[in-house]
């Protein structure tokens, strides 16, 4: 029931747990299968296959607490990685016995990014669907947004444009020739988050019928706490991220989410001047 893959390109190893396959089970087995005799002789005799099951997760209500965010210079002595990229170049010559001047007018574009890996968390109604809040480890004007969606377990990656430009005039003395340049500095980045989620409400189970255009055979409801707590006994070892409060009415689930941020920050215009003779 429990995904735990070292995913191609990631060596770790993955932990992330499927609970629609626990709340589907809990359904058929605690539910469906002991009121079924109530059914018709027709549903009786459905197979397990023929019959599908619907989940629905809109009077669950979710919040996610994010712990601040750990770099891996915070884990090693290894610092960000900062590159400068040029992203316009051009050169001006004058080889006449007055000055010149030209405009300088261009626009470029760079894409930051952040890639997503979920180390240890969970799935729910098909996706991950945590909201995760990146604080300052990403500097401001970054183009990266300081909170997130996640929905995949691997390989979801937010990407943003950012847009740099140069408009000036720029002076070249007679038999001199002159290089602009626009400069951005890339910075990569890894940091570790970890995440709380509370999950609370009801789950609603439509039993399907494939056998007849997926006639509606009957309809469940469940709070989640409940349907976990019966999980937990059953499979404690793959519920061990997993605590339920019953007095509140809760379901608390521990994630941990690795982003690796590549994004480019402080243009500079170099302008340099040189003699023509000195190509």
């Amino acid at each position: 029931m429990m995904a735990s893959n070292a995913t191609a390109g990631h060596s770790k190893k993955r932990d992330v747990l499927d609970l629609d396959s626990y709340i589907e089970e809990f359904f058929r087995t605690q539910r469906f299968d002991k009121t079924k005799d109530e059914e018709s002789k027709e549903i009786r005799r459905l197979r397990p296959d023929q019959i599908e099951v619907d989940l629905g997760f809109k009077k669950v209500i979710r919040e996610d607490v994010t712990k601040p965010g750990l770099e891996d210079s915070d884990l090693t002595d290894d610092g960000p990685q900062e590159a400068p990229v040029l992203l316009y170049k051009t050169e001006f010559r004058n080889s006449t016995t007055g000055e010149q001047e030209y405009n300088i007018s261009a626009q470029r574009t760079t894409t930051s990014e952040c890639q997503v890996v979920v180390e240890k968390g969970h799935t729910i109604g098909g996706e991950v669907g945590i909201t995760l809040k990146l604080g300052d480890i990403v500097e401001a004007g970054a183009g990266i947004n300081k909170e997130i969606s996640v929905n995949k377990e691997v390989g979801e990656t937010i990407q943003n444009e950012m847009h740099w430009g140069i408009d000036t005039k720029i002076t070249v003395p007679k038999n001199k020739r002159v290089i602009a340049e626009v400069n951005v500095r890339e910075k990569q980045l890894t940091a570790t988050y970890d995440i709380t989620s509370t999950l609370k409400g009801q789950v609603v189970a439509k039993f399907l019928n494939t056998k007849d255009n997926n006639a509606m055979i009957v309809c469940f409801r469940e709070s989640i706490h409940k349907i976990i707590e019966w999980a937990k006994k059953k499979y404690s070892s793959a519920m061990k991220h997993v605590t339920v409060d019953s007095t509140s009415k809760t379901v608390s689930l521990a994630s941990s989410v690795t982003c690796k941020f590549r994004y480019s920050v402080q243009q500079h215009v170099v302008i340099t001047e040189h003699g023509i003779e000195e190509e």
